[in-house]
């Protein structure tokens, strides 16, 4: 996987957790490049990932909050010092009785988390479910892509998501008059048609480049190609989806949940012109991910990356492959054959 050279701009230069999942207090200070973090299964090296993605993104990508603080403690604190001096914080505090989160820049309160300021690339072994798991995670992680160039998309997400939930509930009234559901067909279809094609945009342009990526990274001539999974057309996805929600209102209503639109559309990955769910090894599952990490990393503008178990399943030969130039911090739980420049390694589990 190559990546953009960035070994005159350091990001993060300084990372501590107090008490943090199984860590009481640990502190590093990453490399402008690679850093690996090296340890037995349990030793909380994914922990470590996690605190730094919980701080810059807001939310952990495996728990809810309160997991996140450590047992038997009663506050949780991680604190990410950037190159250009600033002081990131995140507090996690349960002495209230109830869990408060606070973010802070320069020990001033924050009201966000710090994406912005410092985008994220995350690889870890649940995304490899995206694609042999539920849509909705396909879904998610096409939004989530449309969001790196689009950030007005979460905001019609939520207007969709709204519309959705009081049309499910009007579905849900015996007496509810046809007339009652217009505003929040409308709104659906109006919302809906920009969800699909922002997602149609972003997978056109992954095509553009996901096979000569897959083929890097595999040393294969397999081809891979997304497709967008939708019964609307291409032109006027608004007005079909309105005709669509009218025709199907009385199933609805016996159903108890709207059957039509992108909440209910999939992605489909194909390697080799065969769906990849029924096709791939995890090895080759592995590889489509990091192909579309690829893609992912070239949207942001000096993003950090985060792999956790980077090299696990994956041959020698598409491991030696994995260029690291960006500032990265990985874990492993052996030594690996890559161009680490810092290793910090956890002999032993932390004190829980």
């Amino acid at each position: 996987l190559s990546f953009i050279n960035l070994r005159d701009k350091p990001m993060i230069s300084k990372v501590r957790l107090q008490n943090f999942r199984s860590h009481e207090d640990f502190s590093f200070e990453p490399s402008k490049t690679t850093t690996a973090i090296v340890g037995p299964n349990g030793s909380g090296k994914t922990n470590i990932l996690e605190a730094v993605h919980t701080v810059l993104v807001g939310k952990s990508f495996r728990a809810d909050d309160p997991a996140l603080v450590r047992e038997g403690a009663e506050w949780s604190r991680v604190d990410l010092e950037l190159a250009s001096g600033d002081k990131l914080s995140m507090t996690l505090d349960l002495r209230a009785g109830t869990l408060l989160k606070k973010f802070s820049k320069n020990d001033q309160p924050s009201e966000k988390p710090f994406w912005q300021l410092q985008p994220v690339v995350l690889f870890e072994p649940e995304q490899l479910r995206i694609l042999h798991g539920p849509p909705e995670l396909r879904r998610s992680f096409v939004d989530s892509l449309v969001t790196a160039t689009n950030p007005q998309h979460p905001d019609t997400i939520k207007r969709y998501a709204r519309a959705l939930r009081q049309r499910n509930a009007l579905l849900k009234q015996p007496k509810a008059r046809s007339d009652a559901f217009f505003v929040w067909d409308i709104k659906l279809s109006e919302y809906g048609s920009r969800i699909v094609a922002a997602r149609q945009a972003v997978i056109n342009d992954i095509n553009k480049s996901i096979t000569a990526s897959y083929q890097k990274i595999s040393a294969t001539d397999d081809s891979i190609r997304l497709s967008y999974e939708t019964k609307g057309p291409d032109e006027d996805y608004a007005s079909w989806l309105t005709a669509e929600l009218a025709s199907r209102r009385t199933t609805d209503q016996y159903r108890g949940f709207t059957s039509v639109g992108p909440h209910r559309e999939d992605l489909c990955i194909w390697y080799n012109d065969s769906p990849a769910t029924i096709r791939t090894s995890r090895g080759e599952t592995r590889s489509i991910m990091l192909a579309l990490k690829e893609y992912e990393l070239s949207l942001y503008d000096n993003p950090l990356v985060l792999y956790d178990d980077v090299t696990s399943e994956l041959d020698s030969y598409r491991s030696n492959h994995i260029q690291l130039s960006n500032q990265m911090i990985l874990t492993a739980t052996d030594t690996i054959e890559l161009a680490i420049e810092k290793t910090y390694p956890l002999a032993t589990p932390p004190s829980k």
